[in-house]
């Protein structure tokens, strides 16, 4: 026999969510923004060999923008620290050659949506997936 009801249920328990909040569409509209400019950032540069400074400047108001809006995974304080860890995790690998200042500046405007650990993990994933790659090439 079951015992309760539904409203006693965790948001989410048998399938059922219940309704979408304005948050809950601030956050979807969010993701698909966050989604879009990383994906215009990253064809621009398998296409160009170069990301513009507009659309990586315009990602990162946006992003500080939505953290300011949306108070979701990262605050406005996040999102700038973000932006500062993400210069500094690229700029050893910049002084050195190996990218170039739009993907510094792409690494940066990432910080503003991911905050200072999630742009540290972006970094940390890409660096091995990148290391992979050049294996798979030197094969």
């Amino acid at each position: 026999m079951l015992r309760g009801s539904i409203a006693q249920l965790p948001r989410g328990s048998c399938g059922w969510a219940g309704p979408v909040t304005a948050g809950e569409n601030i956050t979807f509209v969010a993701g698909v923004l966050f989604l879009l400019g990383a994906g215009a950032a990253s064809l621009w540069d398998l296409r160009e060999r170069r990301v513009p400074n507009t659309l990586n400047l315009a990602f990162g108001l946006l992003g500080i923008a939505v953290s300011v809006v949306a108070h979701g995974q990262v605050g406005p304080f996040q999102a700038g620290l973000g932006v500062i860890v993400g210069g500094l995790a690229m700029s050893i690998p910049f002084l050195l050659g190996v990218y170039f200042a739009g993907d510094v500046k792409f690494v940066m405007a990432l910080g503003a949506w991911l905050g200072p650990l999630g742009v540290l993990k972006a970094f940390a994933w890409g660096s091995v997936l990148g290391g992979l790659l050049a294996t798979v090439w030197i094969l």
